[in-house]
Order: structure tokens, then sequence, then C-alpha cells
């Protein structure tokens, strides 16, 4: 179900109310341990004021598949560690260390619904 599927996180920015920002994220994991995300903006108007894609490795950190390791010499290294997995739902806790090895370390839930298959 990971690597079938595009994992879209969208959210909105709201630090000043007269002018949100839509913010995306899409993920995309191949079989082959690679995975890439593209993060846009995009302004009340529909102007798109922020559009990258970054590029990571990817493989699974324990025996029983629960924590994805992204590693990237540009952009650092993350862990998700996995708390639902369905055809149309992942929800990560996200760390910059292993969770399962450092328990005590700060994590942020991301909720990812599938948007293509």
């Amino acid at each position: 179900m990971l690597t079938a599927t595009r994992w879209t996180e969208q959210s909105t920015d709201s630090h000043d109310p007269e002018n949100p920002i839509e913010c995306r994220q899409s993920w995309s994991f191949d079989k082959k341990g690679k995975a890439s995300v593209t993060y846009k903006w995009t302004d009340k108007d529909g102007n798109t004021t922020y559009n990258e894609t970054q590029y990571y490795d990817w493989t699974f950190t324990t025996e029983n598949f629960a924590v994805i390791y992204l590693y990237s010499a540009t952009h650092g290294d993350l862990f998700w560690l996995i708390e639902k997995l369905t055809a149309d739902e992942l929800r990560v806790k996200a760390a910059v260390m292993d969770p399962v090895l450092n328990p005590t370390i700060p994590q942020r839930r991301i909720v990812l619904q599938a948007t293509m298959r």
C-alpha cells in the first residue's frame, strides 16, 4: 500500500488571517527505495508562492516495518513511526531520530490521504 499510492497532506497556514496560505505536501515511495515529496503553497488568489520537490532514499528500520527511515544528503534524516496504514490513509509520527530507539524525541503527527493509485 505504501508504494502504490501518492500520499498528500493539505493544511492552511493562517498566521496572517488576511492572507491564508494553502500548504500541500505530496509523497511518493517506489519499491526500489526512492521517495520524493513536493511542497506547494498557494495564496488565497490561487497563485503558487512556493513549489519545491525534494528527493530521499528510504527503507524500513524495524523487522515489523513500523518505522520508515528517509535520508537525504541535502535535506537530512527523517523517521516516520507508522500509526496507521490503509488504502486511504497513512498516519505517522515524524521525528529526526528513530522514535522506537528514542521514545522521548519530539514527534509531529502527519496524516496523509491517498490521492492517486
